[in-house]
């Protein structure tokens, strides 16, 4: 029981408790979540009749009955007032008055002997319950900004800005993990690459604006087109993927003639001839690794384009 206080890591209370434990009529202690007693001041272990030899007894073991009210320990952030009468209080049973406040997985005792705790030592105890029960809100504000934040940091990380669809480094990411469940469990998987056609003649003869607005039609198609379990990224400039497990090339064919059709169709405000795209489609073969993959429908692509491109193909 030697541990001083300040070795554990209460930063957010460290002045509090150092004024605190300068009282010298305070006995003052820290338990785990099992009620463990991690260290304690000098007043505590002398009350307390702890002895270093013993190593960290828990709460339970040193009090011999609770007075008044059953010896229950409040919820984290939560701090309460409680009657205890110790063991070995300087030789003889004694009863003293508590207060236990809880933060996170520690509590923290600050006791006096009942019949010297004054007006004046309850409120300076009811105070510090305060000021620590505000700390901690403050600390799980801080905290939930911060997961907030990164949160926001993952999700930039990983979106295109223009099309808030994922993006490269994303898709790559969760293709490589779907091929594992592919190689473990034999689904199958297609991959679908799409390129919209002669994409700089409409940069410039519309704008760089206009290019922007097709972009933006693109991938809303692809989104509003594709299912939940479906990935669509943009894959750089005006090239597009999809990956889409479950699903045979035959039926990722079915979805990129609807995707191709509908843009044919689509308003693309400020351009005014419609746009098209070509597509290259390949599934996955128990041979591939992620480069073959993406390798083998960037050729289907390919062949999409010097057939005359606005059509899918399949390898």
């Amino acid at each position: 029981m030697s541990k001083p206080i300040a070795s554990l890591l209460f930063e957010d209370f460290s002045d509090i408790l150092t004024t605190y434990l300068e009282e010298g009529s305070l006995a003052i202690a820290v338990l785990d979540s099992d009620r463990r007693i991690l260290c304690c001041n000098t007043r505590f272990a002398k009350a307390a009749g702890l002895n270093q030899s013993e190593g960290d007894p828990t709460l339970d073991e040193l009090v011999q009955a609770s007075v008044g009210e059953a010896l229950d320990m409040p919820g984290d952030g939560q701090g309460w007032n409680i009657n205890i009468v110790f063991d070995k209080t300087e030789g003889q049973a004694r009863q003293w008055l508590c207060s236990v406040f809880r933060s996170d997985d520690r509590y923290v005792m600050f006791c006096h002997p009942s019949e010297t705790a004054d007006a004046r030592i309850v409120e300076r105890i009811s105070r510090l319950n305060d000021e620590l029960t505000n700390l901690n809100r403050e600390l799980r504000k801080k905290e939930q900004a911060l997961e907030r934040a990164n949160e926001r940091i993952q999700r930039i990380a990983r979106t295109d800005p223009l099309t808030e669809l994922p993006n490269r480094r994303h898709f790559n990411e969760r293709l490589s993990e779907t091929l594992s469940a592919v190689h473990r469990h034999s689904f199958p998987l297609s991959v679908t690459m799409a390129d919209l056609d002669h994409f700089k003649d409409v940069n410039d003869d519309f704008g760089h604006d206009a290019g922007d607005r097709v972009l933006k039609v693109f991938a809303n198609l692809l989104q509003r087109s594709c299912r939940q379990e479906d990935l669509p990224a943009r894959w750089g400039g005006e090239e597009f993927i999809v990956m889409m497990p479950y699903t045979s090339p035959d039926d990722a064919r079915t979805f990129a003639e609807r995707v191709r059709e509908n843009l044919r169709n689509a308003d693309c405000k400020g351009v005014d001839r419609s746009v098209s795209a070509s597509f290259g489609i390949t599934g996955h073969t128990s041979e591939d690794t992620q480069d073959s993959l993406l390798n083998r429908a960037d050729r289907a692509l390919y062949k999409a384009k010097e057939k005359g491109r606005d059509r899918v193909e399949v390898i």
